[in-house]
């Protein structure tokens, strides 16, 4: 069985929020688990948990992270804010374990285009340049989960 969740609802399985008891729709519906991802995840935008793809078979969760139509970063090298993006490429990292669950990162990453060093690669919050992998949450008492 596959969960699937965007953007616009919660888990869902036969159109109800599963465990919620509430259609997806309704206004009293619970927070919806891409926001709860995002928020644990400790995201900032221009960042965003676009969908949340359980699969209880293959015990396999996949969050696919995006960013805004027409966002703008900072230059990795120089800083100069709110370069344009260039392209993206899709990119996947190993994140924690969702229980028993094998858990997986998805996003575009951009490349910006700065007016001093060009083309360059966005480095994302969950990882280091490079890395299959993310970084662990809050590896020390009182620390943020991404820098």
């Amino acid at each position: 069985m596959t969960v699937t969740s965007g953007s616009r609802g919660g888990l869902t399985r036969g159109g109800i929020r599963a465990g919620s008891g509430l259609h997806p729709d309704s206004p009293e519906a619970a927070m919806r688990n891409t926001d709860l991802f995002q928020q644990a995840l400790g995201l900032l935008p221009p960042w965003l948990v676009e969908a949340a793809r359980f699969d209880a078979e293959r015990k396999r969760l996949d969050l696919d992270i995006d960013f805004a139509k027409g966002g703008r970063f900072p230059c990795p090298d120089c800083g100069t804010a709110d370069c344009p993006t260039h392209d993206t490429s899709p990119k996947t990292w190993r994140h924690l374990d969702f229980f028993q669950h094998q858990a997986f990162l998805n996003a575009r990453v951009p490349r910006i285009k700065c007016p001093d060093c060009g083309v360059k690669q966005v480095a994302v919050p969950w990882a280091r340049p490079g890395s299959g992998f993310t970084l662990l949450p809050a590896s020390e008492p009182g620390s943020k989960p991404w820098p």
